[in-house]
């Protein structure tokens, strides 16, 4: 696991209107809260995502005093309940978006208004109002509540409060709730349909800010379609543009006498099959066949001899420059084929490939006399869970995420839950993991001294 701003320790005070606190802790960014059904557990972790967030106005709906995190610099962040309005509105235009003014009042229009626009327009809007009204009704004077027209800005802390928190985890924030509920509900809409095949725009919620968090509430394959193509066509378009550019490179370095300074020693440390690997990848718009032969007869002589040819010396310098750009394709190569790597070890019948020279992604079967590739619709709902959420980490060009997962155990088998929170913790991309669970063997590995249970942290 990568590592990042630390969190230490949450506290929730107050739940419910009583005097029930929550207050867990954490080591390196990493906690598995083991609890059984009505624990609490899954109430913690939603308003954990919720902070995390900052969903002030989603934080809002649950019943609690305070809520406290404590991350590695000592310092605590703390959210009275009482504040949260206050700190949705000085935070967030996105107050009243799934309704129209028309259907809150004129109170409740000002309001809103008071977050999009500034306070000399807001004003003349509110005579416009009070003009109307008089007008309508005949009367010379109209008394409307205090509040309607209070312009206050947010109290300066309230104003430090927002974004604190998202720049001390410097990270997308993850949240996946549970599964198998999420899909159980999905079907039963549509019956007799496979609820990951509908073209539905809400597989995940996003922020206008998306960098803030996702939730994913859904595991719809045509969105993994899409970033796997998204990350495929990246790929080529890098190609083509550094191919292009080494085309029109080598008059230069030949004028230049660049080849005369090549490193003789980095041909020496390759091997022939290494050599053919290079040219094998090279489009054959700019290195024909024969070509190819003709290089790698070059490579070998000027390899082989104190004193190469300056047409040899030229052909290996033109060779070295496409192995630095392949060495620089490789590395951006590096998560689609640490995708597949990872979505192949969950599969025992089929495998997940990036093919480097066509620049092609496919699932192949992994039996005799195997067909066709494998779709990623035909996958089950365990299968499509994995690919899905490893998609997102590997392919959605986030550099960190703070993972949030709601019992991981649902819809996995017992050795690939062993394995699950493991591949995720682990992954370069990170840098915090708190799951809630009931299974043991979600943390039957190496995770199991992040483990503790949700008796733990609860107070009465």
């Amino acid at each position: 696991m990568n590592a990042n701003a630390s969190l230490k320790r949450i506290q929730i005070k107050g739940l419910y209107g009583t005097s029930k606190c929550i207050d867990v802790e954490l080591e390196n960014n990493t906690l598995i809260l083991v609890g059984e059904n009505g624990s609490g557990k899954t109430t913690f972790l939603r308003i954990l995502f919720n902070l995390l967030a900052e969903r002030w106005q989603e934080l809002s709906k649950f019943s609690f005093n305070s809520a406290i995190l404590t991350f590695n610099d000592g310092k605590d962040i703390e959210i009275p309940h009482s504040d949260l309005s206050r700190l949705a509105h000085s935070g967030s235009s996105s107050l009243g978006r799934s309704e129209t003014r028309d259907q809150l009042g004129l109170i409740d229009a000002l309001e809103i208004s008071k977050f999009t626009l500034n306070n000399e327009q807001i004003e003349a809007l509110f005579n416009q109002m009070i003009d109307a009204i008089k007008s309508y009704y005949g009367l010379s004077k109209v008394v409307f509540p205090q509040k309607a027209y209070e312009l206050d800005e947010p109290d300066e802390p309230l104003k430090v409060k927002n974004n604190s928190i998202i720049k001390k985890i410097n990270a997308q924030v993850l949240y996946l709730p549970t599964y198998r509920r999420i899909e159980r509900e999905l079907d039963s809409v549509v019956e007799g349909i496979d609820s990951s095949n509908l073209p539905s725009p809400n597989r995940s919620i996003k922020p206008s800010n998306d960098e803030a968090y996702i939730e994913l509430v859904e595991f719809g394959m045509q969105d993994v379609e899409d970033t796997i193509k998204n990350e495929l066509d990246k790929l080529k378009e890098f190609q083509i543009k550094n191919l292009n550019e080494l085309t029109l490179r080598p008059f230069g370095d030949i004028v230049s006498s660049a080849y005369q300074r090549e490193d003789s020693q980095r041909l020496a440390d390759l091997s022939e099959e290494e050599i053919e690997s290079v040219l094998k990848r090279v489009d054959e718009s700019i290195v024909g066949k024969e070509q190819r032969k003709e290089w790698l007869q070059a490579i070998k002589d000027a390899k082989s001899t104190d004193e190469p040819s300056d047409r040899d010396k030229i052909i290996c310098h033109y060779f070295l420059e496409i192995l630095d750009f392949q060495k620089s394709l490789q590395s951006k190569e590096k998560n689609i084929s640490k995708f597949c790597e990872v979505c192949s070890s969950y599969m025992t019948d089929k495998e997940f490939v990036y093919d480097n020279t066509s620049f092609d992604f496919f699932i192949r079967p992994n039996f005799d006399c195997a067909g066709d590739s494998i779709q990623l619709s035909d996958l089950s709902s365990g299968e499509k869970q994995i690919v899905s959420l490893f998609s997102h980490l590997y392919l959605s060009g986030k550099s960190h995420y703070f993972v949030l997962i709601d019992e991981p155990e649902l819809s996995l088998s017992v050795l690939w839950q062993k394995q699950f929170l493991v591949d995720i913790h682990k992954s370069d991309f990170c840098v915090g993991l708190v799951a809630v669970t009931h299974s043991p063997f979600i943390y039957n590995n190496e995770l199991r001294p992040y483990a503790r249970s949700m008796g733990e942290f609860i107070s009465l």
